[in-house]
């Protein structure tokens, strides 16, 4: 069976190496592409030999992205999955107190690196023999307001827009998904600990620790979409412990 090829952006840490692990395992070829990789991730690409390329890069820059999709084609002749990880969820702030400046960095991030990605990728994806697919990695947070990252959430409701409103009417041919990976104990939650103070309530704090997840968790269910997200799935937003996704 021919394996197919997932080019996935931050996946050095948390959700995204849980994925890298997971895909490997099932017989992928991963390219990952972070800003710095990790031991972690050295480790897997000595574990599965010629199966995982590691590729930095800031993936709002148009010349990093082209030089990861060269890398992937380069390696492996093929793009099948495209899978978006990397995020900020900084700086945090209401919408009196954030800057302009800070919005943008958090769609310069969040979205508009992603929208650059995509046009970038979309002619591969087209040839892909397995037949392409993008998937998001998006936020609930996009669903219910919270008192201080509503830059966040408006930056993933625009991700979620993209996928259903843009993607899923334009490209019928590839299989596009977003991903809400539940409240997971990565960096961004160290990150929200350390500067969500005085713009997140404790209310919401308390909420999110009431329902931490393991990174390998989410990791799993992002992995089952990068390899097996069927046509049906296409402009949906689903939860990862949906029974669309477990069920595959």
């Amino acid at each position: 069976m021919v394996a197919r090829t997932v080019l996935i952006t931050g996946g050095s840490r948390g959700i995204g190496l849980a994925a890298v692990k997971l895909m490997l395992e099932d017989g992928a070829q991963v390219v990952s592409m972070q800003r710095k990789s990790t031991s972690e991730l050295e480790t897997l690409k000595t574990q599965y030999a010629g199966a995982l390329r590691i590729v930095t890069g800031d993936c709002t820059m148009l010349q990093d992205i082209t030089s990861a999709i060269d890398a992937s084609l380069e390696t492996y002749g093929s793009i099948d999955t495209v899978v978006f990880n990397a995020a900020v969820n900084m700086p945090f702030g209401s919408i009196a107190s954030l800057t302009l400046e800070g919005w943008q960095k958090m769609f310069d991030v969040n979205l508009f690196g992603v929208v650059r990605f995509v046009r970038e990728v979309l002619p591969v994806l087209r040839r892909s023999a397995l037949g392409g697919k993008i998937i998001f990695v998006s936020s609930a947070a996009c669903e219910a307001g919270i008192e201080g990252v509503g830059a966040y959430s408006a930056s993933k409701a625009a991700l979620n827009s993209l996928n259903r409103f843009a993607l899923a009417v334009e490209e019928p041919m590839i299989t596009c998904v977003s991903m809400h990976p539940g409240a997971v104990r990565t960096e961004m939650l160290k990150d929200l600990e350390a500067h969500g103070k005085g713009h997140v309530t404790s209310e919401a704090m308390n909420m999110i620790y009431d329902t931490l997840l393991e990174p390998e968790v989410s990791g799993r269910s992002l992995a089952t979409l990068a390899l097996r997200a069927p046509a049906s799935m296409t402009g949906k937003y689903l939860y990862w412990n949906d029974e669309q996704i477990t069920a595959l």
